[in-house]
Protein backbone atom coordinates (compact mmCIF):
# COMPACT_ATOMS: atom_id res chain seq x y z
CA UNK A 1 0.00 0.00 0.00
CA UNK A 2 1.08 3.38 -0.89
CA UNK A 3 2.52 5.73 1.90
CA UNK A 4 0.17 8.65 0.76
CA UNK A 5 -2.98 5.71 1.00
CA UNK A 6 -1.69 4.60 4.35
CA UNK A 7 -1.62 7.98 5.77
CA UNK A 8 -5.27 8.90 4.48
CA UNK A 9 -6.61 5.67 5.53
CA UNK A 10 -4.85 6.73 9.35
CA UNK A 11 -6.23 9.85 9.35
CA UNK A 12 -9.73 8.96 8.44
CA UNK A 13 -9.89 6.19 10.81
CA UNK A 14 -8.89 8.62 13.68
CA UNK A 15 -11.21 11.45 12.52
CA UNK A 16 -14.41 8.32 12.54
CA UNK A 17 -12.93 7.28 16.05
CA UNK A 18 -13.11 10.57 17.80
CA UNK A 19 -16.22 11.09 16.23
CA UNK A 20 -18.40 8.15 17.47
CA UNK A 21 -16.50 8.45 20.83
CA UNK A 22 -17.62 11.67 21.27
CA UNK A 23 -21.04 11.51 20.08
CA UNK A 24 -22.41 10.91 23.37
CA UNK A 25 -21.79 14.50 24.16
CA UNK A 26 -24.63 15.32 21.50
CA UNK A 27 -27.07 14.10 24.30
CA UNK A 28 -28.52 11.93 21.27
CA UNK A 29 -30.15 8.28 22.29
CA UNK A 30 -28.40 7.63 19.05
CA UNK A 31 -24.85 8.01 20.37
CA UNK A 32 -25.58 5.30 22.48
CA UNK A 33 -25.84 2.83 19.94
CA UNK A 34 -22.86 4.14 17.65
CA UNK A 35 -20.00 5.08 20.51
CA UNK A 36 -19.05 1.72 21.66
CA UNK A 37 -18.17 1.12 18.93
CA UNK A 38 -15.61 3.57 18.16
CA UNK A 39 -12.66 1.43 18.52
CA UNK A 40 -13.90 -0.59 15.45
CA UNK A 41 -12.25 1.42 12.85
CA UNK A 42 -8.73 1.41 14.71
CA UNK A 43 -8.79 -2.31 14.80
CA UNK A 44 -10.03 -2.05 11.39
CA UNK A 45 -6.63 -0.23 10.10
CA UNK A 46 -4.25 -2.36 12.82
CA UNK A 47 -5.29 -5.64 11.85
CA UNK A 48 -4.89 -4.33 8.00
CA UNK A 49 -2.01 -2.04 8.20
CA UNK A 50 0.13 -2.52 11.69
CA UNK A 51 1.44 -0.42 14.36
CA UNK A 52 2.41 2.62 12.39
CA UNK A 53 -0.65 3.44 11.36
CA UNK A 54 -3.15 2.35 14.49
CA UNK A 55 -0.43 4.80 16.36
CA UNK A 56 -1.05 7.94 13.75
CA UNK A 57 -4.78 7.28 14.27
CA UNK A 58 -4.72 6.64 17.71
CA UNK A 59 -2.63 9.99 18.30
CA UNK A 60 -5.39 12.26 15.88
CA UNK A 61 -8.15 10.46 17.69
CA UNK A 62 -7.00 11.19 21.29
CA UNK A 63 -6.37 15.02 20.05
CA UNK A 64 -9.33 15.33 18.38
CA UNK A 65 -11.23 13.68 21.33
CA UNK A 66 -9.32 16.48 24.03
CA UNK A 67 -10.49 19.42 21.73
CA UNK A 68 -14.43 18.28 22.43
CA UNK A 69 -14.42 16.57 25.41
CA UNK A 70 -11.83 17.89 27.33
CA UNK A 71 -8.71 16.21 28.95
CA UNK A 72 -10.78 14.14 31.25
CA UNK A 73 -12.40 12.32 27.64
CA UNK A 74 -9.26 11.92 25.83
CA UNK A 75 -7.93 10.38 29.22
CA UNK A 76 -11.07 8.18 28.87
CA UNK A 77 -10.41 7.78 25.16
CA UNK A 78 -6.58 6.57 25.75
CA UNK A 79 -7.36 4.13 28.61
CA UNK A 80 -10.47 2.57 26.86
CA UNK A 81 -9.68 2.94 23.21
CA UNK A 82 -6.44 3.96 21.82
CA UNK A 83 -3.74 1.46 24.27
CA UNK A 84 -6.28 -1.46 23.48
CA UNK A 85 -6.43 -0.75 19.56
CA UNK A 86 -2.67 -0.49 19.91
CA UNK A 87 -1.85 -3.50 21.91
CA UNK A 88 -3.85 -5.72 19.37
CA UNK A 89 -1.91 -3.98 16.79
CA UNK A 90 1.35 -4.94 18.26
CA UNK A 91 1.27 -8.49 19.44
CA UNK A 92 -1.98 -9.78 17.40
CA UNK A 93 -0.72 -9.37 14.51
CA UNK A 94 2.60 -10.45 14.54
CA UNK A 95 3.89 -14.42 14.49
CA UNK A 96 6.04 -16.02 16.91
CA UNK A 97 8.68 -18.32 15.70
CA UNK A 98 8.36 -21.51 16.67
CA UNK A 99 11.93 -23.72 17.21
CA UNK A 100 11.21 -26.35 13.70
CA UNK A 101 10.82 -22.83 11.87
CA UNK A 102 7.37 -22.47 11.56
CA UNK A 103 5.19 -19.56 12.96
CA UNK A 104 2.38 -19.20 15.18
CA UNK A 105 -0.28 -16.33 16.07
CA UNK A 106 -1.42 -15.24 19.68
CA UNK A 107 -4.03 -17.93 20.08
CA UNK A 108 -8.04 -16.93 20.78
CA UNK A 109 -8.36 -17.83 24.15
CA UNK A 110 -5.10 -15.91 25.41
CA UNK A 111 -6.77 -13.13 23.45
CA UNK A 112 -9.70 -13.04 25.42
CA UNK A 113 -7.99 -13.58 28.76
CA UNK A 114 -5.74 -10.55 28.08
CA UNK A 115 -8.38 -8.08 27.35
CA UNK A 116 -10.20 -9.52 30.37
CA UNK A 117 -7.67 -8.94 32.66
CA UNK A 118 -7.38 -5.50 31.07
CA UNK A 119 -11.18 -4.99 31.81
CA UNK A 120 -10.43 -6.01 35.42
CA UNK A 121 -7.28 -3.32 35.20
CA UNK A 122 -9.78 -0.56 34.10
CA UNK A 123 -12.48 -1.43 36.92
CA UNK A 124 -9.28 -0.74 39.33
CA UNK A 125 -8.36 2.42 37.63
CA UNK A 126 -12.14 3.48 37.88
CA UNK A 127 -11.97 3.36 41.60
CA UNK A 128 -9.21 4.52 42.54
CA UNK A 129 -9.45 7.63 39.50
CA UNK A 130 -12.26 8.12 41.08
CA UNK A 131 -11.14 8.35 45.04
CA UNK A 132 -11.36 12.02 45.36
CA UNK A 133 -14.86 12.35 44.49
CA UNK A 134 -17.10 12.45 47.38
CA UNK A 135 -18.02 8.70 47.92
CA UNK A 136 -15.62 7.90 44.78
CA UNK A 137 -17.49 6.75 41.83
CA UNK A 138 -19.94 4.99 43.27
CA UNK A 139 -21.27 8.36 45.14
CA UNK A 140 -20.73 9.99 41.62
CA UNK A 141 -23.23 7.99 39.77
CA UNK A 142 -25.38 7.74 42.74
CA UNK A 143 -25.72 11.23 42.76
CA UNK A 144 -26.61 11.66 39.11
CA UNK A 145 -29.15 8.33 39.15
CA UNK A 146 -30.78 10.69 42.60
CA UNK A 147 -30.54 13.49 40.78
CA UNK A 148 -32.47 12.08 37.01
CA UNK A 149 -35.10 10.63 39.25
CA UNK A 150 -35.01 13.70 41.27
CA UNK A 151 -38.76 15.04 39.39
CA UNK A 152 -40.60 11.69 40.77
CA UNK A 153 -39.93 12.35 44.46
CA UNK A 154 -42.29 14.95 44.44
CA UNK A 155 -41.97 15.94 47.74
CA UNK A 156 -43.13 12.38 48.88
CA UNK A 157 -40.26 11.22 52.08
CA UNK A 158 -40.83 8.17 51.38
CA UNK A 159 -40.41 7.96 47.79
CA UNK A 160 -37.28 9.94 48.32
CA UNK A 161 -35.63 7.47 50.43
CA UNK A 162 -36.20 4.27 47.98
CA UNK A 163 -34.87 6.62 45.00
CA UNK A 164 -31.98 7.02 47.10
CA UNK A 165 -31.86 3.50 48.03
CA UNK A 166 -32.75 2.25 44.78
CA UNK A 167 -29.96 4.85 43.09
CA UNK A 168 -27.02 3.12 45.71
CA UNK A 169 -27.80 -0.40 44.64
CA UNK A 170 -27.34 0.76 41.02
CA UNK A 171 -24.53 2.78 41.38
CA UNK A 172 -22.77 -0.23 43.90
CA UNK A 173 -22.35 -2.46 40.26
CA UNK A 174 -22.18 0.25 37.73
CA UNK A 175 -18.52 -0.10 37.51
CA UNK A 176 -18.45 -3.40 36.80
CA UNK A 177 -21.17 -3.05 34.45
CA UNK A 178 -19.40 -0.45 32.43
CA UNK A 179 -16.11 -2.31 32.54
CA UNK A 180 -17.95 -5.75 31.23
CA UNK A 181 -19.77 -4.00 28.77
CA UNK A 182 -16.51 -2.73 27.44
CA UNK A 183 -15.16 -6.05 27.22
CA UNK A 184 -17.97 -7.44 25.53
CA UNK A 185 -17.62 -4.64 22.64
CA UNK A 186 -14.47 -4.73 22.31
CA UNK A 187 -14.19 -8.71 21.35
CA UNK A 188 -17.32 -8.25 19.35
CA UNK A 189 -15.87 -4.68 17.48
CA UNK A 190 -12.22 -7.59 17.23
CA UNK A 191 -14.57 -9.82 15.55
CA UNK A 192 -16.40 -7.36 13.30
CA UNK A 193 -12.98 -6.22 12.06
CA UNK A 194 -11.61 -9.85 11.46
CA UNK A 195 -14.06 -10.46 9.51
CA UNK A 196 -14.70 -7.69 7.15
CA UNK A 197 -10.74 -7.91 6.55
CA UNK A 198 -10.82 -11.45 6.04
CA UNK A 199 -13.63 -10.96 3.39
CA UNK A 200 -11.69 -8.13 1.69
CA UNK A 201 -8.71 -9.88 1.79
CA UNK A 202 -6.51 -6.84 3.46
CA UNK A 203 -6.17 -9.06 7.31
CA UNK A 204 -2.03 -9.48 7.85
CA UNK A 205 -3.05 -12.44 10.29
CA UNK A 206 -5.00 -15.40 8.55
CA UNK A 207 -7.66 -15.33 11.01
CA UNK A 208 -8.19 -14.87 14.73
CA UNK A 209 -10.47 -17.80 15.25
CA UNK A 210 -12.42 -15.92 17.81
CA UNK A 211 -14.90 -18.39 17.22
CA UNK A 212 -12.67 -21.09 18.66
CA UNK A 213 -11.87 -19.70 21.95
CA UNK A 214 -12.07 -20.74 25.22
CA UNK A 215 -12.07 -19.42 28.63
CA UNK A 216 -8.80 -19.41 30.35
CA UNK A 217 -8.38 -21.41 33.06
CA UNK A 218 -7.26 -18.54 35.62
CA UNK A 219 -10.43 -16.36 34.91
CA UNK A 220 -12.81 -19.47 36.26
CA UNK A 221 -10.17 -19.11 39.57
CA UNK A 222 -10.73 -15.42 39.88
CA UNK A 223 -14.45 -15.57 38.83
CA UNK A 224 -14.86 -18.22 41.63
CA UNK A 225 -12.56 -16.19 43.76
CA UNK A 226 -14.37 -13.21 43.09
CA UNK A 227 -18.45 -14.52 43.91
CA UNK A 228 -16.84 -16.20 47.69
CA UNK A 229 -15.23 -12.62 48.62
CA UNK A 230 -18.65 -11.25 47.58
CA UNK A 231 -20.67 -13.30 49.76
CA UNK A 232 -18.22 -13.58 52.21
CA UNK A 233 -17.45 -9.73 53.02
CA UNK A 234 -19.12 -6.43 53.29
CA UNK A 235 -18.56 -2.79 52.01
CA UNK A 236 -15.79 -1.93 49.35
CA UNK A 237 -14.12 -5.15 49.37
CA UNK A 238 -17.88 -6.72 49.12
CA UNK A 239 -18.81 -4.12 45.82
CA UNK A 240 -15.31 -4.78 44.32
CA UNK A 241 -15.04 -8.30 44.30
CA UNK A 242 -19.25 -8.03 43.08
CA UNK A 243 -17.58 -5.78 40.20
CA UNK A 244 -15.30 -8.05 39.25
CA UNK A 245 -17.83 -10.88 39.02
CA UNK A 246 -19.92 -9.04 36.81
CA UNK A 247 -16.90 -8.71 34.34
CA UNK A 248 -15.19 -12.10 34.73
CA UNK A 249 -18.85 -13.78 34.01
CA UNK A 250 -18.81 -12.06 30.33
CA UNK A 251 -15.87 -14.56 28.64
CA UNK A 252 -18.57 -17.37 30.01
CA UNK A 253 -20.82 -15.62 28.27
CA UNK A 254 -19.34 -15.02 24.58
CA UNK A 255 -18.22 -18.51 24.82
CA UNK A 256 -21.25 -19.96 25.73
CA UNK A 257 -22.70 -17.64 22.22
CA UNK A 258 -20.32 -19.18 20.09
CA UNK A 259 -21.54 -22.81 21.59
CA UNK A 260 -24.80 -21.69 20.48
CA UNK A 261 -24.05 -20.53 17.24
CA UNK A 262 -21.79 -24.11 16.87
CA UNK A 263 -25.20 -25.69 17.85
CA UNK A 264 -27.42 -24.09 15.57
CA UNK A 265 -24.75 -24.14 12.67
CA UNK A 266 -26.41 -26.85 9.47
CA UNK A 267 -29.42 -26.45 11.12
CA UNK A 268 -32.56 -25.30 8.40
CA UNK A 269 -34.22 -23.46 11.72
CA UNK A 270 -30.70 -22.50 13.44
CA UNK A 271 -30.82 -18.84 11.96
CA UNK A 272 -34.26 -18.14 13.52
CA UNK A 273 -33.29 -19.63 16.64
CA UNK A 274 -29.91 -17.58 16.85
CA UNK A 275 -32.13 -14.51 16.02
CA UNK A 276 -34.71 -14.89 18.62
CA UNK A 277 -32.59 -15.73 21.18
CA UNK A 278 -30.29 -12.11 20.87
CA UNK A 279 -32.99 -10.37 20.74
CA UNK A 280 -34.54 -11.76 24.12
CA UNK A 281 -31.10 -10.85 25.27
CA UNK A 282 -31.40 -7.18 24.36
CA UNK A 283 -35.26 -6.98 25.57
CA UNK A 284 -35.43 -8.91 28.78
CA UNK A 285 -31.41 -9.73 29.19
CA UNK A 286 -31.48 -13.06 31.43
CA UNK A 287 -30.60 -14.90 28.68
CA UNK A 288 -27.35 -14.10 28.70
CA UNK A 289 -26.87 -16.27 32.31
CA UNK A 290 -28.06 -19.27 29.89
CA UNK A 291 -25.25 -18.43 27.29
CA UNK A 292 -22.86 -18.16 30.60
CA UNK A 293 -24.14 -21.32 31.57
CA UNK A 294 -23.20 -23.17 28.14
CA UNK A 295 -19.84 -21.18 28.51
CA UNK A 296 -19.36 -22.92 32.14
CA UNK A 297 -20.12 -26.54 30.63
CA UNK A 298 -18.03 -25.69 27.48
CA UNK A 299 -15.01 -25.48 29.87
CA UNK A 300 -15.52 -29.12 30.59
CA UNK A 301 -16.90 -31.04 28.06
CA UNK A 302 -15.55 -29.99 24.60
CA UNK A 303 -19.43 -29.00 23.14
CA UNK A 304 -17.92 -27.31 20.02
CA UNK A 305 -15.07 -30.19 19.35
CA UNK A 306 -18.02 -32.84 19.46
CA UNK A 307 -20.30 -30.71 17.48
CA UNK A 308 -17.45 -30.67 15.02
CA UNK A 309 -16.80 -34.15 15.03
CA UNK A 310 -19.65 -35.21 14.22
CA UNK A 311 -20.01 -32.97 11.55
CA UNK A 312 -16.84 -31.86 9.54
CA UNK A 313 -16.84 -29.76 7.19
Amino acid sequence: MPPRTRNLIAIAAGVISALLFSAVMTGSPLSLVVMPFSMLPLFLVGLSTGLGTTLTSSFLATALVAVMGGLIGSLAYVLTQALPAVAISRYIIKPQKLPNGSLTWLPPSKILGYLTAYAALILMVIFIGSSGFEGGFIGLVERQIATALEPMMAGNINSKESITIFARQIAQLAPGTMAGWWLAITIISLGIANLLLKRWGRNLRPSLELSKATTPIWVFIAWGASLLLGLVTDGITSIIAWNLFQILLVPFILVGLMVFHSICRGWGPGPIFIGIFYLLIFIRGWPMFLAAALGFAEQWFRIREKIEGNNPS
